[in-house]
């Protein structure tokens, strides 16, 4: 049956009464009290999602996912009556229980429509505790916050059209009805119909794939399974013409293949990295790890979907220097997606932990020093994100109020970097040996589970105390968590992170700015011998002095080191923006040039920002207008706030 058909014979049943009006109002967590989550306008209290099983095609002719989706959910409680689920910007053409009853079902708009909407179900009969309830609802996707439709023409090989997902953090509700929220975990199982030669990965493990032939048209389903429960964010689907090579025992990169052998041998260390957050923690329960690079319009660095971590091709600079993202996103196996934040108010527990484990990963594999200037960098990004909040803000708290808006509206560098001060400052209190048993037996404790910051803090005090039975309380009493977590503004406590080198760096910016573009310092030539992180450090104190020099000065050290025409993008935005706040007009077309190029958040974002503030908002919009297109509609969404303040 053609889909067009089907989904006409699903309305013409929509129509005959399974479908209540819908209203101005909605249901959602109101009057329950201790509810983990307020990004959830799921009843998660009275029943929890166990498993998820999706049949469903991808139709890149219509840009839409259509399908269905049935939930398996035990009872909290007894009497529950009707189930609320998260969906945005779905059709619902049928909802069935287990029995075969056709359920009625509506879906409220929250006002302000900052979630999507709720989907309603109301039961046959009231639930019973323990039991376990299958719910199949029959839908489509389309226009989903959480995917990219990619033409032809906008993928590198050119020849078939491409889909990714990108569900962090409220948007997998987009894709599927779902429970969506971190506190909820599902196995979940699925059949994926793709017109062929397109291929389907998942973020779990392929099973199978079968050929099918329907209307004079040749398609595959590919099967997939995850046994081990997972959190809606990190649910992925990526569709088009990719190819896997494997590179170790455990390891995979996926890619579009006219890139996959630069792809390939720049992540040829992946086993390594992945052996060496696996001795530092506990074992690896993935089976598995393949690292996607997707194409420039990805949003982030990475997202960590077990099985199938997401990377955009700015990582890949020939060099391997920008690869620590894929050591970030490993230790996501561990923190994030073994254990998980239960709301976004915590996500420092997924993303300072992280931190962590990715900077104690690169002491061991590239020295100490190395992790030591990354963290500074970290810094860097962690107060200018401040700045931009202002340091009295509730979103520069480690335990952010995010209620009544999008949690991306707090998203910043500031849970990575002052959560990982916090537990490098723990470090200092216990020591490293004993931070790191500490790690293994919270991972443990906690596998597969998801916690908050109060859970999170109950354990330690009892890991120390059972550890360290002599001082546990003179330890405990120098760690003050209230401050560190619920305060705003900068870390409690400095800790200074230096090396021999970084007061060089320094220097010799501030030589190019005492020199005011009449000439270069004597020890230019040391610039080159930089890492990329110790060159971020030279752009970030000038980013940090603006108000000290003007375009001379850039297009001295421009005519010294090229920065311009650099093809590391790490590079370029921090280049850029400073440009833009020094009037260094004469670069623009290479700015217009960048934000085309890619459309990672964290480097286009701070380049938009920079037009803003300095009074060229026209500018910015002109530039969002020609792109807006080629960016991940996250991309667009977090450009517009810069832009319109909202």
């Amino acid at each position: 049956m053609k889909l067009q058909i089907l989904i006409a014979t699903l309305l013409i049943s929509t129509l005959t009464g399974v479908l209540i009006s819908k209203k101005q109002y909605f249901i959602g967590n109101q009057g329950e009290s201790n509810i983990p989550d307020d990004s959830t306008l799921s009843n998660i209290l009275d029943v929890q999602t166990k498993h998820f099983h999706l049949e469903i095609e991808i139709d890149f002719e219509s840009k839409s996912i259509f399908g269905n989706q049935t939930l398996s959910m035990v009872a909290q409680k007894s009497g529950v009556k009707q189930i609320n689920l998260d969906v945005s910007n779905l059709q619902i053409y049928k909802v069935v229980d287990q029995e075969g009853n056709i359920l009625n079902f509506n879906y409220f708009n929250p006002i302000p429509n900052i979630f999507g909407e709720q989907l309603q179900i109301f039961l046959k009969n009231p639930t019973i505790e323990g039991r376990v309830y299958n719910y199949t609802i029959t839908y489509k996707s389309e226009n989903a916050s959480a995917s990219s439709w990619l033409t032809p023409k906008q993928t590198s090989s050119q020849v078939l059209p491409y889909l990714y997902t990108q569900c962090q953090s409220v948007y997998c509700r987009s894709l599927a009805p779902f429970q969506d929220t971190p506190f909820i975990k599902a196995t979940y199982t699925a059949n994926v119909t793709v017109v062929d030669p397109i291929v389907v990965y998942l973020s779990a493990n392929v099973t199978q794939s079968t050929q099918v032939q329907k209307d004079n048209q040749n398609y595959t389903i590919y099967s997939f399974r995850s046994d081990i429960p997972i959190a809606s964010y990190v649910f992925t689907i990526v569709a088009g013409n990719v190819v896997e090579r494997k590179i170790g025992r455990r390891t995979s990169v996926i890619s579009e293949p006219t890139n996959i052998d630069f792809y390939a041998q720049e992540l040829s260390d992946l086993e390594l990295y992945l052996d060496t957050v696996e001795n530092y923690t506990i074992p690896y329960i993935w089976g598995s790890y393949k690292i996607v690079i997707q194409p420039p319009s990805f949003p982030m660095g990475g997202m960590e979907n077990p099985l199938l971590t997401f990377a955009s091709p700015s990582i890949i600079v020939g060099d391997k220097s920008g690869v620590s993202v894929a050591v970030h996103e490993i230790a996501h196996s561990w923190t994030g997606n073994q254990v998980t934040c239960k709301n976004w108010r915590n996500l420092w527990i997924n993303e300072g932990f992280t931190m962590y484990l990715e900077r104690q990963s690169d002491s061991i594999m590239f020295g100490k020093d190395y992790a030591v200037v990354d963290a500074i960098v970290g810094n860097d990004t962690m107060v200018d994100d401040m700045n931009n909040f202002g340091m009295q803000s509730n979103y520069t708290s480690l335990n952010p109020m995010i209620q009544g808006s999008n949690p991306d509206d707090a998203f910043s560098n500031i849970p990575y970097e002052k959560g990982y001060q916090f537990l490098k400052y723990i470090e200092s209190v216990i020591g490293q040996d004993l931070l790191q048993q500490f790690l293994r037996s919270y991972i443990s404790e906690y596998s597969l589970k998801s916690i908050d910051y109060e859970e999170l803090q109950a354990f330690f005090n009892k890991f120390i105390k059972i550890n360290r039975q002599r001082d546990a309380k003179k330890l405990l009493s120098q760690i003050d968590w209230d401050t560190w977590i619920n305060q705003p503004g900068m870390p409690p406590v400095n800790l200074k992170f230096q090396t021999d080198t970084i007061p060089l760096i320094k220097s010799l910016a501030q030589s190019y700015i005492d020199l005011q573009g009449k000439g270069s310092p004597a020890n230019y030539k040391e610039f080159l011998d930089f890492s990329l992180n110790e060159k971020c450090i030279f752009l970030q104190y000038l980013f940090d002095h603006t108000s000290e020099y003007d375009s001379q000065v850039l297009i001295k050290i421009d005519q010294d080191y090229n920065l311009t025409n650099s093809s590391n993008q790490e590079i370029s935005w921090r280049w850029f923006r400073t440009t833009i706040m020094v009037g260094y007009n004469s670069v623009q077309d290479k700015i217009e040039q960048f934000l085309g190029l890619t459309g990672r958040i964290k480097m286009i974002k701070p380049v938009y920002q920079a037009f803003v503030q300095t009074g060229q908002k026209q500018i910015a919009q002109n530039y969002l207008v020609q792109y807006q297109d080629f960016y991940h509609p996250l991309a667009v969404q977090a450009i517009n706030r810069v832009i319109n303040g909202n």
